[in-house]
This record gives C-alpha cells, structure tokens and sequence, in this order.
C-alpha cells in the first residue's frame, strides 16, 4: 500500500513546518536544501477506521536528483505517480483528498506564484488580480472530476483558500469579497440543486458574481472621491456656498502620502482636475515619501502623477508657465523633518486593512511614522485620513509577524526588510469610505458582516 510522506508533531517541534522537513529527512534522506517549498493548505479532518485526526499538508518541488532518494527501513518501494493517476494504486485512505488541497492546476500555480511575487500593486489591484484568478478557476473546473456540484463548489473553494492567504497582509480584501461571491454560489446551490446538470449555470453565476465585483470599482472609487471632497475639500464640491468672510482663505493644498495606493491616486486625479477646473488661485502639493525598498511611491504614485497631469496639462495655471501643482518625492527617513518644517494640509493613507474591533490600520511601513510625526508636531491640526474600501475591514494581525520579504531588496548585507506596520487608532482623524466619513461603531458592524460570511471557508 502507498502513502505520502507522513509524521505526527512531537513536543519538541516549533511548527508543523518543521516537522514535515523533519520526516521528510528521515524517510527520504532529501534536507531542506533539496527542496523547494511550495505551499501549504488547509488543515484536512480524517477519520481512518474510527480514528480522527487533522492532516497539516505540504507541497514541495525536489530540487535535486530524484535519484539520489534514501528510504528508512519502514518503507521498501517508492514511486512518482502524476496525481490523477493516483487512484490507480492501492493508496491510504483520504491520501487523494490530501493530495488536491495543496497540487492544483497549472493555471492556478502559475497564478498564484504571480500574486505572491506582486510587489507593485496596490491591495485594491491585487484584489482586481485575484478575483480574475477565481473566475479562471470557474471558466476552467474540470467537470469529469467531479459527481455534483457540492464537490465542484470545494474544489473551488480550496482554490478561493489559496488566492485569499498567498499574502495574508494584503488579503483582507480578497477574503471578504471571495466569502460574499462564495455564498452567493452555495446559495446556488441549495436552491437549484447538486446535480451536474446544473453545471453550466453555476458557473455563468459564479462568473457573474465576479465579474460584478470587478465591475463595481469604479462606481465605489466615485463615491470614495465624491465623500473626501465633501468632507476634505469642500470649496471644489458643486454644491459649496463660500461665506462671506473677512478671513483671507489659504489657497494652498498640501497633501503628504505614502507608498502605492490605488485609491489615494485615484483621489489624487480627481483632485488634480478640480484645482485645475477653479475660478480661485489653488495650488496643489503633493509630497510622496519613495516607500523603500521597492519605492512604489516614486516609481508608480509621483510617475503616475507627473505622467497625468502632463498629458492632460494641468501643471500650469491657465495661459501662463507659472506652476499650481506640485509633485514631490522624498525619503522615508526625512518624513519627520517635512512634517516639522513644511506645511501640510492633510496626511492621507490608502490601507491594506482596517482592523474591524478598534480601527487600526496595516499599512506599508512607514506610514505609523507619517501619524506619529503629524501628531507630534501639530497636536491634530494636521489630520491623518484612512481614505479606503469598506471591504478592507477585516481581522486583527499579529504585529510581530508582518510580512517580511528578502533582504536582497534592499542590500547584499543582511537586514531585516519586514513590508507592513500598524498604525494606532488614537493617531487616526477618520476613515472616508464610499459609505462617507465612518466612525468605529459602524466599522464594527461591518466587520461583523463579514465576519459570518467567512464561515464559508470552514467547509473545507
């Protein structure tokens, strides 16, 4: 009878991790530097003979000569068996349930390797990346595999799995809205029936639940735009009624942001054109801070900008060289310094998450320092608005393991290159979402709803 690699966690083991490596060495004679570790899937529940345990699984790539193998004296034959052929063999039970959480198609592998090494997007790009993932998935279930439509929706779900967890910090997007379409295809489910009949249906519904999400961007990152003029800069908002005042208004609009997000820069295009489109002498600074070690606040947010406003010529006020918008880069480090010495209206963050019990954000680090030093030197007159989607309302993080990426990003040298930090909640001015300006108790609910659409995932 054939079997995987197996093994039970001992006392002395750190993680699941390490005593599938360690199993791994024992029974085949390959170390970690042989292998390539691939991914890791969902936690299995079996029941062989009466007996229930939880299987952790693991896939790896063998990096050296498969030849060079060295069973223990437990086992007396090895074979490499392409996985849908492995029913072919005398297999433990549930070793082929095992096998499809963690070896999927290669669309999917290829897709998800792309996600994972995605360093330019924002999360809301990302989201757009992984959703298009899911809908191949769907477009391309294998339908011979399957006896109804209950295993064609897990199998569709282990791949929604993988999509939502491939990089957890910037996931909370992608869990809510995977958890919500997927709902809405078990609820398929339930109302037209199992049966394979039914296939062609269930996919075009799946698709189209997609397919309206993606289609929904542009009409939520309206309103986003709509909400932070009425309630950031009200005098460029079609409905504003100037006062008449003996107060001179500051005509100057300084705006100080950080890194690559999606929704920031399309707040800023909209920003851009209504400074332009004025009767009244605005100007418009925007200061970028590079966002090391892959700076996406120089190369993608101020290119980005530059490349707009140029193209659509909006640097300069009307018939004249004489510049209205601005757009600065600068370094990380130096934040604290701008802040103290320059003026700045408003700090804006595009969030990967909002924490949905105490509001505070994840966000590329840096962005903590850009609060902390806004509130330090100005006690809240200049405020730090969340500016994102009220489907990044999610989960707390552990902040002690934030995502941390090679350190050849940044030098040859060793050095810690960790992504994401929290921002405290008492640092934040408010949270402007398509819904408005959102205060804690509402985010609350929220994450509530999203909470009890999760529980989808727990079917696997």
């Amino acid at each position: 009878m054939y079997e995987g690699i197996t093994g039970s966690l001992e006392p002395s083991d750190k993680s699941y991790l390490q005593r599938a490596l360690a199993d791994i060495k024992e029974k085949t004679g390959f170390s970690e530097h042989d292998l390539h570790f691939i991914r890791t899937g969902k936690p299995l529940k079996i029941n062989n003979n009466g007996v229930k345990g939880l299987v952790y699984p693991y896939l790896f790539k063998i990096i050296t000569d498969p030849k060079k193998i060295k069973l223990d004296s437990e086992n007396s034959e090895v074979s490499f068996v392409e996985p849908q052929k492995i029913n072919e063999y005398q297999i433990v039970p549930q070793l082929k349930d095992i096998i499809d959480r963690v070896y999927l198609p290669d669309k999917i592998h290829t897709g998800l390797y792309e996600l994972q090494r995605d360093r330019s997007s924002g999360a809301i790009e990302y989201t757009w990346k992984s959703l298009a993932l899911l809908k191949v998935a769907t477009e391309e279930t294998p339908r011979e595999k399957f006896v109804n439509l209950n295993q064609t929706f897990l199998y569709l779900l282990n791949i929604a799995h993988h999509i939502s967890v491939i990089r957890p910090t910037m996931s909370t997007s992608i869990i809510n809205n995977v958890s919500v379409i997927l709902n809405d295809a078990k609820n398929f489910i339930d109302t037209h029936g199992s049966s394979l009949d039914h296939t062609a249906e269930f996919q075009e519904s799946l698709s189209n639940s997609i397919k309206d999400y993606l289609d929904s961007a542009t009409t939520v990152q309206k309103r986003i735009n709509r909400n932070a003029i009425q309630h950031l800069f009200p005098m460029f908002d079609p409905n504003y009624v100037y006062q008449n005042t003996d107060i001179v208004p500051d005509y100057n609009i300084s705006i100080l942001t950080t890194s690559f997000s999606s929704t920031i820069y399309k707040l800023l295009l909209a920003l851009c054109n209504a400074v332009h489109s004025s009767q009244k002498p605005y100007t418009l600074q925007v200061t970028i801070s590079e966002s090391r070690p892959l700076n996406e606040g120089a190369l993608y947010l101020a290119q980005r900008l530059n490349d707009y406003i140029t193209t659509n010529n909006l640097r300069y006020f009307p018939n004249t060289k004489n510049p209205r918008i601005f757009i600065t880069v600068i370094t990380d480090s130096s934040v604290a310094y701008y802040l103290k010495t320059k003026k700045v209206t408003y700090c804006l963050l595009g969030v990967d998450r909002v924490v949905g019990e105490d509001g505070s954000v994840v966000n590329k680090m840096g962005s903590a320092c850009i609060a902390m030093a806004a509130n330090y030197y100005h006690e809240g007159e200049v405020p730090v608005f969340v500016v994102t989607q009220r489907d990044k309302i999610g989960e707390d993080e552990d902040e002690i393991n934030m995502e941390e990426n090679e350190a050849s990003e940044v030098t040859s040298s060793y050095v810690r290159n960790v992504y994401f930090e929290k921002v405290d909640p008492r640092l934040i001015s408010g949270y402007l979402m398509e819904d408005g300006l959102i205060a804690l108790e509402e985010i609350r609910k929220i994450w509530s709803t999203y909470k009890k659409a999760r529980v989808i995932f727990d079917m696997l």
